[in-house]
């Protein structure tokens, strides 16, 4: 398996060879699809998907970083391991 969500929804590896299909499973399906022919295709399509959605983000996150913080819509809190937590914006 090389994604799941919330355990509904399944992609996985299946063929022979260094660039196996990618198949998907969701729950209610009748049967697993093929979704991609190499696992290559899949990973490019993921990096590509993720790289949008940080550009998308990025700035939107700079510029909350410059709200006073009685404007923020978010907020950003780092959990240290001793259990403390502080606001990172």
């Amino acid at each position: 398996m090389i994604f799941m969500h919330q355990g509904y929804q399944f992609e996985f590896l299946r063929g022979e060879g260094p660039d196996p299909e990618v198949w998907t499973y969701s729950e209610g399906d009748a049967e697993p699809s093929r979704v991609y022919i190499r696992f290559t295709d899949w990973l490019e399509t993921n990096v590509r998907q993720q790289k949008e959605a940080w550009a998308r983000l990025v700035p939107w996150y700079k510029a909350e970083q410059q709200k006073p913080s009685d404007e923020r819509r978010v907020y950003f809190y780092r959990h240290h391991p001793d259990g403390s937590v502080t606001d990172e914006l």
